[in-house]
Formats: C-alpha cells, sequence, structure tokens
C-alpha cells in the first residue's frame, strides 16, 4: 500500500467511521436505547447515554476501576440481575 492509499484510507475513515470502534458506538447506542426503555425513572432520574456503555480503551489503575462498580451494579439492576462479586 503506498503512502498516497494510506493516506486516503485515513480520510475515508475520518468520514466513515470502521472497524472495531465504529462496532463499539454502535453497540454502545443499542444498549443505552434498551437500557432506557427498561429504565424505572423511580430508580434512576437521569437517562443512560452511549458513553455509559462505551468501553474504554487502555489500561486503569486499579483505583479507577473500582470507581466503575457502582454503575456496573447500577447497569445490572436494570436488567435484573446482580452482579457477582
Amino acid at each position: 500500500m503506498s503512502s498516497r492509499e494510506f493516506t486516503e484510507w485515513m480520510a475515508y475513515a475520518r468520514l466513515e467511521p470502521f472497524g472495531a470502534q465504529a462496532d463499539d458506538a454502535r453497540m454502545a447506542q443499542l444498549l443505552a436505547l434498551i437500557a432506557n426503555v427498561n429504565r424505572d425513572p423511580k430508580r434512576r432520574k437521569t437517562p443512560w447515554t452511549p458513553d455509559d456503555f462505551l468501553p474504554q480503551r487502555g489500561s486503569r489503575p486499579a483505583h479507577e476501576v473500582e470507581t466503575l462498580r457502582p454503575r456496573i451494579d447500577a447497569a445490572m439492576a436494570v436488567f435484573g440481575g446482580v452482579r457477582k462479586r
């Protein structure tokens, strides 16, 4: 692949995202939709956003992972499940 062709693919990817990151974004939108349709407004006042379901790239320090526990538990509660510890 030439440098020119690679640059063209990079430009195309900016206009029409593809690959794993685009797949993750589409899935996050779908998960937010499903969670909001099943959301009990008495238990969760604010609607879910795709960012709540978008995986974070890279590693996180252990203390940051622990701060995610309440969000994971809240998401599981929407679907009637309980997260095992």
